[in-house]
């Protein structure tokens, strides 16, 4: 029994260690494709972060659906792609909406608008930068993020880390709190070689593990991308139009 304890928990180990391989070598393919260098965009009145994040995305989601189908041998339904539990994950959304997107976005208008009395941005507000960074967040980020890391990640490791734990009655599944993990570590941008620290946000990497949490959860819950998705682009893309507003009535 210890001998088999062991060899699950290097088999888990090794499904971890597996899977960051596989993020960070989609990553490095994401970022260095540079395909945008070759549209014809006048990069003055228009600005090349959203395409850049569109193409880094796209990439992205491309991958991890290949990924998908190499793994399940083309049975994708079981990596979430289906509309499984389809009435529980409209009863997530709704509550998700409720709590997020009234209760907590309300609250982080008022905080912005009191104590960051001058919001900026780092691009011209244009239409087109507008309605680019927009589309972004409400239907591109999310759902090319959930299917890497819940779709993708969370299911490969759902095989080998089967522990699920119950906290106040709801279901905790360990893989979904590596994705979740590995999903924050994306927060976090660093260089290898030299090791440099680029960039960190404490409060969004403590938003990015909570959100991750609830993603997991829901995922585990109802089997389907759907909600996950959703709720993901639903939290994006709120929190960038309410910058928006802050910016045009400050």
């Amino acid at each position: 029994m210890q001998k088999n304890g062991m060899n699950n928990r290097v088999k888990g180990l090794a499904a971890i260690g597996f899977m960051l391989v596989i993020y960070y070598g989609i990553k490095f393919i994401a970022v260095n494709a540079a395909l945008y260098d070759f549209l014809p965009i006048n990069g003055k009145e228009i600005d090349m972060d959203w395409i850049r994040k569109m193409e880094h995305h796209f990439i992205q989601l491309l991958l991890a659906i290949l990924l998908i189908v190499i793994f399940s041998r083309g049975k994708i339904q079981k990596w979430g792609f289906n509309f499984y539990n389809f009435k529980l994950s409209i009863k997530i959304l709704k509550k998700f909406i409720f709590y997020y997107v009234v209760y907590f976005i309300l609250i982080s208008l008022m905080i912005q608008f009191f104590f960051y009395p001058d919001p900026s941005l780092n691009y011209s507000l244009t239409p087109i930068n507008a309605l680019g960074h927009l589309s972004f967040m409400w239907l591109v980020s999310g759902t090319s993020e959930e299917i890497l890391f819940r779709g993708l990640i969370q299911t490969f490791l759902a095989v080998y880390l089967t522990n699920v734990y119950k906290i106040r009655g709801i279901e905790l599944p360990l893989a979904g709190v590596v994705a979740a993990l590995i999903f924050t570590l994306a927060h976090f941008h660093f260089s290898l070689f030299p090791f440099e620290v680029i960039h960190y946000n404490i409060p969004q990497l403590i938003m990015a593990f909570v959100l991750g949490i609830f993603y997991s959860i829901t995922f585990h819950y109802t089997r389907s991308l759907l909600a996950p998705i959703i709720a993901h682009n639903l939290s994006n893309g709120t929190i960038l139009l309410s910058t928006y507003i802050l910016y045009l009535i400050k």
